[in-house]
Parts: structure tokens; C-alpha cells; sequence
């Protein structure tokens, strides 16, 4: 099993007009901005296959359903 951390991002202006749409503004709007800029995940593969799985989202492991 191979385990390895990946990364994902959001820009702050998509975030911006999101927060729009839902109606925030203010501090509200500023803070959600940021919401989704850069996650960090942590992934286990399968390394026969390459399936993989995310075990972690910004460092907070995911409970896995069995």
C-alpha cells in the first residue's frame, strides 16, 4: 500500500461569487472566501491496481463505513 498527500484549490473569487449566490456578505463573505483555497488529502493506493482510497481531508481522518 502506498500512501501519499494531495492537494486541491479553490479560488478565492470562485468562493467570492459562491458566497453571493448563497447571500453572505460582510465578515461572512471575507471568511467563506477562503473556504476550499487549498485541502489537503491524504490517499492510500492500492499499488497492483491503483484504486485508492482518501483516508484523510485536511488531516482529519475519515471514518470508513464497513
Amino acid at each position: 500500500m502506498i500512501k501519499t498527500k494531495a492537494y486541491l484549490h479553490s479560488t478565492k473569487e470562485d468562493m467570492y461569487y459562491k458566497g453571493t449566490e448563497l447571500g453572505l456578505t460582510g465578515k461572512a463573505l471575507e471568511s467563506f472566501m477562503y473556504a476550499l483555497y487549498e485541502v489537503e488529502l491524504e490517499l492510500e493506493i492500492e499499488e497492483n491496481t491503483g484504486k485508492y482510497r482518501i483516508v484523510a481531508i485536511d488531516g482529519q481522518p475519515i471514518v470508513q463505513k464497513k
